[in-house]
């Protein structure tokens, strides 16, 4: 029911079957009032909208260093931002 459903909605034609099944789960899904996902099209505001969520956070910012270590072909190769301090 579950693959047909999707199927339908990706179609944009629902049956009242497949209408049915989805309002069956409504009883399942949590549906209390929370922050929806965020996309950007950018990486850099995807950085200011986490710096910005961040801040408005209780309590004190607290940054943990570490030191990457292995071999230098694979790190490399890491698509993760380095910063120096």
């Amino acid at each position: 029911m579950l693959i047909s459903a999707v199927n339908e909605l990706a179609r944009g034609h629902l049956s009242a079957t497949t209408k049915a099944f989805i309002k069956s789960l409504e009883g399942c899904l949590d549906v209390s009032p929370t922050k929806k996902s965020v996309l950007f099209a950018l990486n850099a505001y995807v950085a200011i909208y986490n710096l910005q969520e961040l801040a408005n956070l209780p309590g004190d910012a607290v940054v943990y260093e570490s030191k990457d270590t292995g071999n230098a072909l694979y790190l490399n190769k890491i698509m993760v931002e380095k910063v120096r301090h």
